[in-house]
């Protein structure tokens, strides 16, 4: 017995040892993970709209929202986001009476989705700079008496939506506004590619991906995919 003494001496520190190293391996990956969790946490403003859904749903950098050094005081940004939130509320008001004058019809369905999330976005940005939401008056909605005509209607709501964002995109914005604004507004080029190819009659020759914000319901004629 006293011959394999010596061995289970050094075989028991060896034990001690390993459990030492897989101990202390084990508290230092619990600091790290709660690291991380408290950078997460303290970095959360840069996904502060980042949610389901293409250009709105995927993690944007740290961007910019300091107003200081831009074109634009609080009171300015307010009065952009009152139109915009009025015109996207609109559009969606538009579709919605389609739907119910002609049944489910794409692209109205689908763009119904599209400018509810438009809308979304903008929300995200009055609650970032704690600025009032107004309650708004959508105008009556225009319903042709051909689902045909209602896709010049979409043209136009769209070109004057394009319109909008440019007038404000020439000013100096902070990052995260301008960056959510010029989402928006490559939206609704996309959606004025949709109205435009349905008014010709070319809707199944729309390219793959010409879509809008990459809705997860199932496909239907003229959508082939999100973007």
């Amino acid at each position: 017995m006293k011959k394999y003494l010596p061995q289970f001496i050094v075989g028991g520190i060896l034990v001690a040892a390993l459990v030492g190293i897989l101990s202390f391996d084990a508290i230092t990956a619990n600091d790290q993970a709660q690291s991380t969790n408290e950078w997460y946490g303290q970095n959360a403003i840069q996904d502060v709209y980042s949610r389901r859904g293409g250009m709105m749903g995927s993690r944007l950098p740290q961007l910019s929202t300091s107003l200081e050094g831009t074109d634009v005081d609080e009171a300015e940004l307010q009065a952009m986001l009152d139109v915009l939130y009025l015109d996207e509320l609109n559009a969606k008001a538009e579709y919605e009476a389609l739907v119910e004058a002609f049944g489910d019809q794409s692209p109205y369905t689908e763009l119904i989705l599209a400018e509810t999330r438009h809308a979304d976005a903008l929300l995200r940005l009055y609650d970032l700079y704690d600025l009032e939401v107004p309650t708004v008056q959508v105008k009556t909605p225009a319903v042709p008496a051909t689902l045909e005509a209602t896709y010049a209607i979409g043209i136009d709501a769209e070109v004057a939506n394009i319109a909008l964002y440019d007038n404000y995109l020439d000013l100096n914005l902070p990052d995260l506004v301008e960056r959510v604004f010029s989402n928006l507004q490559r939206a609704s080029e996309n959606h004025l590619r949709i109205f435009t190819a349905y008014d010709e009659g070319t809707e199944d020759q729309l390219p793959l991906g010409t879509c809008h914000e990459g809705l997860s319901e199932p496909r239907t004629r003229g959508f082939r995919g999100g973007n």
